[in-house]
C-alpha cells in the first residue's frame, strides 16, 4: 500500500532495498489496493474504496512493530467519510484474483475509465472497452466477496492484536 494508505515506517520499509533478498520480488498480495494515491487525494473528499486481501494484512513488512503501525494507519484512514476499506478473508470460498494488484479508476464517463495493474515489469494501463468489461466483472466478484466495512475493520483490529 502506498500514498494515503501507508504509514511512514511502512513506506520506508517497503521501499528500502533488502541486502538479504536473493530472489526477485514476488507479486504483491495487496489485491486491488496497490493504489498510487496521495494523501491529498484521500483528503480531497473523492470516494476511495479499497479492498485488501487478508494475506496483505498479515504480511509482516518490517516486523511486527511496523505492521502494527500500518494496520493502525489503515484504521485511521478508514474513519474518513470518503474512504471505505474492506477485506477479503481467507475463509472466502471460490475467490479468484487475490494475487492481482489493480486499481480501477472510474468516473462519470465510463469510456474514460482506466485499470492499472502492477506487473513484474511495471505498471500497465488498460482502457480498451473489452478489457475494461472484464475488469469490471472481476471487481464485482471481488466486491461481492469482501466483508462489509465494519466486519473488515474488526478483522484488521484482530490481526493487529495478534502481532
Amino acid at each position: 500500500m502506498t500514498g494515503g494508505f501507508s504509514s511512514p515506517s511502512y513506506t520506508t520499509t517497503r521501499t528500502r532495498p533488502s541486502s538479504t533478498a536473493s530472489h526477485s520480488a514476488a507479486p504483491s498480495p495487496f489485491a486491488c489496493t496497490q493504489a498510487l494515491v496521495t494523501s491529498s487525494e484521500v483528503e480531497s473528499g473523492k470516494p476511495y474504496n479499497a479492498i485488501i486481501h487478508e494475506a496483505a494484512l498479515r504480511m509482516r513488512v518490517g516486523g511486527p512493530k511496523v505492521t502494527r503501525a500500518q494496520l493502525a494507519h489503515l484504521l485511521e484512514v478508514s474513519e474518513r467519510p470518503n474512504v471505505t476499506i474492506r477485506v477479503i478473508p481467507f475463509s472466502a470460498d471460490g475467490f479468484a484474483g487475490s494475487g492481482l494488484p489493480m486499481q480501477y479508476l472510474g468516473g462519470t464517463v465510463p469510456q474514460l475509465d482506466t485499470v492499472q495493474i502492477d506487473t513484474q515489469h511495471g505498471a500497465e494501463f488498460i482502457d480498451a472497452t473489452a478489457q475494461l468489461n472484464r475488469y469490471r466483472a472481476l471487481l464485482e466478484r471481488v466486491d461481492s466477496t469482501a466483508l462489509p466495512q465494519d466486519a473488515s475493520l474488526d478483522l484488521v483490529r484482530r490481526i493487529a492484536q495478534e502481532l
